[in-house]
Order: C-alpha cells, then structure tokens, then sequence
C-alpha cells in the first residue's frame, strides 16, 4: 500500500468536515445562478474535491453537476498537461473507458424497447466463441455470463460485455462508431466528443460515414485532449502511453469532456433515447438464478443509499484515465467526474465496489442528499469511515474492475 493511500487515510476524516468556502472559482461555468444553498455546496464540494485530488496526487481532473436537466456547476482541477502546465477545463477532452458502456447499454434497450432484439436472445447468435446457447443478451449488459452457469452470479468483465458491438451491429447493419454518432453525438450536439483516438487516421473510410467536416471537429478536439498519468511509488506523477488508443466499442473508447456528458446525463433524464418503464429496467438491480438481487443492472450498476436509489458507473484504463458518473434519479441530481490518472477511480477498489467507497462521491452525497435528507442515519460518512479504515490496514486490492484492456 503507497504512501499516498495512507496519506489520504490520515486525511480523509478532516477533509470531509464541513467547510467554509475560500479560494477563487475560476474556471466554472453554469448555466444560470444556482440557489444560495447550493452556492455553500459547491463551495465546499470544490474545495474538498481539490484537497481529496491533491491527496490522491491527481494530476488533472474535471467535473460538472447536473441538477433538473441543466449545469449547475462546471469546474478544471489541475493540469490537463503537467509538463506544458496546461489547466484542465471543463472543456478539457479525456477519454471515458467505462463510461462508453453507459452509452452502449443504452442502445442495446433501444434494440429491446423496439423489438428488434431479445434480452434472452443467446449470444452465440452474434458470435462464435460462445459455443452454445447459455449466455443470454440480459447476461453480457448484466455482467453475469461468467461461471458454470450464466447467470449465478456477478462478476464485472468489460472483455464480456464488448460482445455487445456485434450484437448492436448487426441489428442495426452500421458499425458502432457510427451508430454512437448518428444517435449520441450529432443530435445532442456533444460537439467536443470524439469517437475514438483513431477515427481521424482513417479519412477515407469514415469521412463518407460520419461526415468530413465532423472528421475536421474531431482532428480540432484532439488537440485540447489530456495527457495520461500514472503514479508511480509513492509520490513520482509519470506520463505514460495513451491506453486503449485502438480501441473502439461497446466496452470503451468514446473520448469526451464533463459538459458533453451532461448533455447525454439530461437526455437520458427526460427520456429522449427510452421509454420510463425501459429505462427503469436498465436500473433495476439484475436478479440471479438463485434470487439473490445483484449490484448491476442491464448496463448499470444500482446502489440503495438509505432508501435513495443510486445509478452509476465508472471508467478505470489501469493507467492514464479514469471517471465517475453518479445519478441520483430521485433528487434529479447528477455527478460526473474525469480524471488524467487511474486514482479517480482506483481508490475506490482498494476497499469495495460501492459507489459510496469513492470519496469524491461520497462528499457529493453528504452535501447534496444526506443534508436533504432531514438527519438520515445513514450517511457515507460512515463508509468513508470504514474505508479509511480499511486502507490504514492494507486492504488488497480487489478484482472488481476486470480486464482493464477494456476498463
């Protein structure tokens, strides 16, 4: 266990007293004045966000909440590049990892809510390393076709779940990237996204499909992507190569800034891409052969934090980037986070999967429900709690995130 997981558990505790607000707020952007209560919020949000990324020694990080469909706060932390001291923006372009599966999963429902694709459907349909017809569509989207028996039981595998390209593919006869841009990224104007590292490289093939003049866009927001980062022993910030740079699929690969995501975060929120009753079946807690209720939905992963339902998920390459995406459907509230490192995401897996071992989450949810919440017992302070805990004593790691090749 490194030095900087023990400072933060030294830490942690005072950083997530109240605090009053003090610094300046460059950077943030709104889209129209939040209430003063929420002024307070952000303030201390911002200041404990800040403290928590120089504890984890993340290089650059940046963050947008989404409350009733719009942004009511945007905000770059650090470096987008530490060498060229570049700041990160709320513009700054990252790549999502995971978070790609938020998308796919959402298409994937679409397919279902349409008819044209059966969640019992069997995935040797699609492809012939399933030699038989026991791993179900609904097994892949919800990360139980691994074992004996799809189905007994949840294992998070990113490998697994990118069988869904081929399914998504031939249902709707276009590749994926396609696909991502005539359904996400053209209508919702998420103008600063690009569909992979590599779509620029390749002219000829995608220009006619996707349209030179986005070819041209994408070549311009490559320029404003972040630089990738590793932390190495205890305290060196090292840059290493882009991860997953050829990659492109349902698992992983959209490249994207916070206040694009919170353009695809408000679709989702008024229903544009499914239907209420679809879209609760996306998150609604995957049940298994044995009854017992799992921590995924179908492209989801879903969390009871006291009574208050939890959507989620998070991005994490190994190295270089790494992001948090939280929803609270009741409060119509959004988190979303992304990060130039792994260490927005890895400290969560030090202690459990729950979206409330992350601390970036966990301030959010004390500030922004637990306070609603008139005195709820239940806090995530205790979690943090636990999880300082548990990182003072050298928890091991976990193999919550699978194969990292596809985050």
């Amino acid at each position: 266990m490194s030095n900087a997981f023990k400072t933060l558990a030294k830490s942690l505790l005072g950083v997530l007293l109240l605090v009053a607000a003090s610094g300046s707020r460059s950077e943030t952007q709104r889209s129209e004045g939040p209430s003063s209560r929420d002024e307070q919020r952000l303030a201390r949000f911002e200041k404990q966000a800040d403290e928590l990324r120089t504890l984890l020694k993340i290089p650059g990080m940046s963050a947008v909440i989404v409350k009733d469909q719009k942004v009511l706060w945007a905000k770059g932390f650090g470096f987008a590049d530490l060498e060229k001291r570049v700041p990160a923006t709320p513009d700054t372009l990252y790549s999502i990892a995971s978070l790609t599966k938020t998308f796919a999963g959402t298409l994937v429902m679409q397919l279902v809510e349409q008819g044209k694709l059966d969640l019992d459907e069997p995935a040797s349909h699609y492809s012939s390393d399933f030699k038989n017809d026991s791993v179900k569509i609904k097994h892949l989207l919800s990360h139980t076709s691994g074992g004996p028996t799809p189905g007994d039981h949840y294992q998070y595998d990113g490998n697994q779940f990118d069988y869904l390209t081929a399914v998504i593919e031939k249902k709707t006869g276009k590749p994926f990237r396609e696909v991502m841009v005539e359904t996400f990224l053209d209508p919702l104007q998420m103008t600063s996204s690009v569909p992979g590292h590599t779509v620029v490289d390749e002219p000829d093939k995608w220009g006619s499909v996707l349209g030179k003049d986005n070819l041209k866009r994408y070549a311009s927001d490559l320029t404003r992507l972040s630089q990738p980062y590793t932390l190495y022993g205890d305290s060196d910030i090292i840059h290493v190569p882009y991860p997953g740079k050829s990659f492109f699929g349902a698992a992983a690969g959209l490249l994207s800034t916070v206040l694009d995501l919170a353009k695809f975060d408000a679709a989702i929120a008024r229903h544009q891409f499914l239907k209420k009753e679809t879209q609760e079946k996306a998150w609604t807690n995957f049940v298994s052969n044995r009854g017992q209720r799992l921590p995924h939905g179908l492209g989801w992963f879903v969390t009871d934090y006291g009574g208050i339902r939890l959507i989620w998920h998070y991005g994490h390459w190994g190295t270089g980037f790494s992001a948090i995406y939280l929803k609270v459907p009741e409060k119509n509230l959004s988190l979303i986070m992304l990060a130039n490192s792994e260490a927005l995401a890895d400290h969560q897996f030090q202690i459990g999967e729950d979206i409330t071992d992350n601390v970036f989450a966990c301030n959010f949810l004390r500030l922004f429900v637990s306070e609603d919440s008139k005195g709820q017992a239940y806090d995530c302070e205790r979690n943090s709690q636990n999880v300082t805990g548990k990182v003072e004593r050298g928890a091991p790691e976990t193999s919550a995130r699978g194969n990292s090749s596809r985050s």
